[in-house]
């Protein structure tokens, strides 16, 4: 009895795999996120968010190389500022982003624009995203304090969002952005001693397909093939014999006067030549049947077993020949007729 088994993988949630193009030069940190070097995963397993792993979608996320040529008074963005602090994080309200977030569609060109909001810390907010590269110093007496993080990318949070872009202005302390509806969250920052807007780049996230009942498989299969000349002279090279060495009794026996060896692999005809060492004919079998088994019950041409030793046998077919050595040990014999 034959059958097929499929077996499909469970697919975790996730961010299956992001690419990058052009002078990138944000880089992530490693808070053990599955993608961006550590620094990426999505919404769920950051803060939190309301979505399902069927909700997610890919997005591309498009970087300027400055912060005049935008349409959000010269940013690319704008979004809800969340302010991090002893107490938690509070709405702080509109901040500028060097970058947009879109969908991609299932063609890979650039859908909808979705928001993004981000988090800067308390006393080093500047309601910009700049990882903390755009504070003066001079507004800290000459040095920029250590609660900033700078080399942390000053803990400023990205969250993609899947609400349509209106920048932010549905998020609040009530409907908090952080734990909303969340598609990735990111924690960037400097690349190196790359500049902040280096130049323009884009950075890309795709999700994993979660299964759900409504997916179906469908596959199709190669029929067999039964009559191929070439795969059948290719067959003879596997011709083979078992057990071999055969010692006394084989498993597949069912009494002890049942004694015999299998060849396998054997096309519909076949000519099974048995001899000793020195070429001493022992038995001939002509196997013809669809089977690719035959059996050799270990007698001679007369039926009477034969003795143990190493026997050679050749097997002719249409196909090509094959030689085999055959070990035999039999069990001690007490002959019935002789």
């Amino acid at each position: 009895m034959g059958g097929l088994q499929v077996y499909v993988p469970l697919v975790v949630a996730q961010i299956a795999n992001w690419t990058s193009e052009g002078e990138r030069w944000v880089t992530g940190v490693d808070f053990g996120g599955e993608a961006f070097f550590g620094g990426a995963t999505i919404g769920a397993h950051f803060f939190g968010s309301t979505l399902s792993a069927s909700d997610l979608e890919p997005v591309i996320l498009e970087f300027q190389g400055d912060t005049t040529s935008g349409p959000a008074d010269g940013w690319a963005s704008k979004g809800a500022v969340y302010i991090r602090g002893a107490g938690g994080y509070a709405y702080a309200g509109t901040g500028y982003l060097p970058f947009a977030a879109y969908v991609l569609n299932p063609d890979g060109s650039k859908g909808r624009q979705v928001n993004v909001s981000f988090v800067e810390a308390v006393n080093c907010s500047n309601m910009r995203w700049d990882m903390g590269l755009l504070l003066d110093p001079d507004d800290f007496g000459g040095t920029i304090p250590d609660e900033c993080e700078l080399s942390l990318g000053g803990r400023e949070y990205i969250f993609i969002h899947k609400s349509d872009y209106n920048e932010g202005a549905d998020y609040n302390d009530e409907n908090f952005a952080p734990t909303a509806d969340v598609m990735y969250a990111i924690w960037p920052a400097q690349r190196g001693t790359r500049p902040y807007l280096q130049a323009p780049f884009t950075l890309s996230f795709a999700p994993t397909v979660p299964l759900s009942s409504g997916d179906r498989f469908s596959f199709t299969v190669q029929g067999a093939v039964t009559d191929d000349p070439e795969l059948k002279r290719q067959a003879v090279e596997q011709i083979n014999v078992f057990p071999n060495p055969y010692f006394g009794f084989s498993r597949l026996e069912t009494n002890r006067f049942q004694k015999f060896v299998t060849f396998t692999h054997l096309p519909e005809k076949a000519t099974i030549r048995i001899f000793t060492l020195a070429g001493i004919p022992v038995r001939v079998i002509e196997h013809d049947s669809p089977s690719q088994f035959e059996r050799w019950d270990l007698t001679n041409q007369d039926g009477i077993p034969v003795a143990s030793g190493i026997y050679l046998v050749h097997i002719d077919t249409p196909y090509g020949e094959k030689v085999l050595k055959l070990a035999i040990v039999q069990e001690e014999q007490i002959l019935q007729r002789y």
